[in-house]
Parts: structure tokens; sequence; C-alpha cells
């Protein structure tokens, strides 16, 4: 399903059948347009999570996208301390209970979508820039300072249970982000 999302959603953009669109991987493996076949300034990418997909399109500029079941338990804060800057740890010790359990999810979404707007994925040192909250909302954005250019993080809710983040790089202005159940009922996000 997330590929048949992505599929549709790239159509529209490159103006082309579904059926026409041709993919292929980088060297860290994310996914990409096969550029003869359409505008190679076009990005994307796809995220999905106990029951939902999410698909994030971009053009001109890398985009990342992560959602997130918030009701799964894990060890927020044994997961933190081994991945996660130490600011971001000390902030998660400050919560409990459903609080700690929203801002871990909230880091996590975040970090992802953005390690996966660079194209690295988790191969990326999670712990070597952070996200300040305010509980569990985003406040502000430490980069990295290996990773040039201007990004912009921002969180979504995506249904009772879910929760979402994008990284977008420079400006956010033409992104389109489509999340859907598998019920094949769909939230339109244009530009948020």
């Amino acid at each position: 399903m997330a590929r048949s999302l992505s599929r549709e959603m790239l159509a529209k953009y490159a103006g082309v059948a579904p059926t026409k669109l041709h993919f292929t991987t980088d060297a860290f493996g994310k996914p990409l347009l096969d550029s003869p076949v359409t505008d190679p300034r076009l990005h994307f990418n796809i995220s999905h999570s106990h029951g939902l997909i999410a698909c994030a399109v971009a053009s001109g500029r890398q985009v990342g996208i992560d959602i997130e079941d918030r009701s799964r338990v894990v060890e927020y804060l044994a997961l933190a301390e081994r991945y996660f800057a130490p600011a971001e740890v000390a902030h998660l010790r400050t919560l409990s209970g459903a609080d700690l359990q929203a801002a871990f999810f909230a880091i996590w979404t975040l970090k992802e979508a953005f390690v996966k707007a660079i194209g690295m994925g988790l191969r990326f040192p999670l712990d070597t820039f952070w996200f300040e909250l305010e509980r569990d909302r985003l406040v502000r954005f430490n980069p990295p300072p290996n990773v040039g250019g201007s990004w912009q993080c921002v969180q979504f809710e995506a249904g009772e249970r879910h929760c979402g983040a994008l990284a977008v790089e420079d400006d956010r202005s033409e992104v389109r982000v489509v999340v859907r159940d598998w019920s094949e009922s769909s939230m339109d996000m244009n530009g948020e």
C-alpha cells in the first residue's frame, strides 16, 4: 500500500501514468525516481506504522517523513539513553507516564524524518543533533554540524494513536503530505 500511495502521488506530480514511473535507490538505499522518466527535482519519502502509511513529495528539495504509533510501549528512557542526544535524554527524564511517551515519540519521529531527508536513515548518529521540546512540542532544532543547508522540521497528528514529523530542506511551502489508513481513507496536508 505504501508503494501504491507513493506511486499515485508521484504520478500526479510527474504528469505520467503510475505504471510509467521507474524507481532506483541511492548508495544508502533511499528510493529515488529514475530521472529519465520524470523531473529529477521531484523528491519523496514514505513511512508506515501499524495501520497508517504516509507519503511526502517535494519539488526541488529533499524531504523525509516518519509516522509512529505512540500507543506502542517501549523502554523509552533506555532507548533514549542509547540513541538520543544528552539534552533530549535530560528532557525526557523530567517527564513520566503519558508525557514521557508523547515526548519520546515526538523526538523519534523528528529524528527519523530528518535522517531520512538527508538520505542516511538510521546509519546517521542520532546523538549528533537534537530537538528542544516544550513537553512534546518542537521549540528548536539543533542540526548536526556536518550537514549543510537550512532545514525545517514540523510535527503533525495522524489520527488518535499516531504522530508524525516532516523534515524539509530549506522551505516546506511546496510539500504535499498524504496520510492514509489501510481502509484507503486519507488526510491531505497541503503545505503543512
